[in-house]
């Protein structure tokens, strides 16, 4: 068990993810350290987290179906830069800023 202030917290199996400020997240830097300046070369906008990225355009709406192209070809590269380094995109996942 694991206490938290006076409390008491049982250990639970997390058979997915890290939770936050875990100590195992500088251990995947080296898994990640790519993925910013990848993102940068589409000029998609990311935050990086421990086994998270959020990422995001901005534009105006005349220019949302060019937006969506870059974006879609900037996942691709994502993709295959993942796969080549044994990791799986979770496209899935739904978008949590809603």
């Amino acid at each position: 068990m694991r206490g938290i202030g006076n409390k008491q917290i049982p250990w639970v199996h997390a058979p997915f993810g890290l939770p936050q400020d875990s100590v195992l997240g500088p251990l995947l830097l080296p898994y990640t350290s790519d993925i910013g300046p990848l993102l940068s070369s589409y000029w998609v906008l990311s935050q990086l987290y421990a086994d998270d990225t959020q990422t995001y355009l901005h534009c105006p709406s005349i220019a949302s179906m060019g937006t969506v192209r870059t974006m879609h070809q900037a996942m691709g590269a994502l993709e295959g830069w993942m796969s080549s380094n044994r990791l799986r995109l979770n496209a899935q996942k739904p978008n949590s800023s809603g």
